[in-house]
């Protein structure tokens, strides 16, 4: 009985511990985030592009500034699903919008958000990756602004 108590409780801590390191948590997100890299339909974005995106999470809003190529900030709404994997990510401006279907994950202190925006297809992406064949996908890495 000793023994199957240990092994409870070991079996406990390993748990907790692997999903401290591999989970996520929602706060994570919060705060600003300035791209360092875009791609789409499998290219590199130039650097006057990426140097103008930035995105500041708060509990239930993001401010999206430099995403048509000017200084213009646009707020949404987001949403996202820690239970998924790849983690889930959900922007809507106003209610009769399509959504922005994401996924997201943290790797290396770095946010990576892969997008198909404005809902197109109707599909999310799968992987952290866009292809010349899948023109509407797009990734970017941010760091967090210190």
């Amino acid at each position: 009985m000793k023994s199957f108590v240990i092994f409870g409780l070991l079996t406990l801590c390993v748990v907790l511990r692997a999903s401290a390191c591999l989970g996520a948590d929602a706060n994570d997100l919060v705060g600003a985030w300035k791209a360092e890299s875009i791609e789409r339909g499998g290219e590199l974005a130039p650097k006057e592009a990426v140097d103008l995106l930035q995105m500041t999470f708060t509990n239930d809003h993001v401010a999206i500034r430099g995403n048509f190529q000017d200084d213009r900030e646009v707020t949404s709404k987001y949403w996202i699903d820690l239970s998924k994997n790849p983690y889930e990510l959900t922007l809507k401006k106003n209610p009769g919008d399509l959504p922005v279907l994401a996924i997201f994950r943290f790797i290396e202190g770095k946010l990576q958000i892969c997008a198909r925006p404005d809902g197109k297809a109707g599909k999310r992406p799968t992987r952290f990756s866009t292809t010349k064949e899948d023109p509407d996908l797009v990734l970017v890495t941010f760091a967090k602004v210190k």
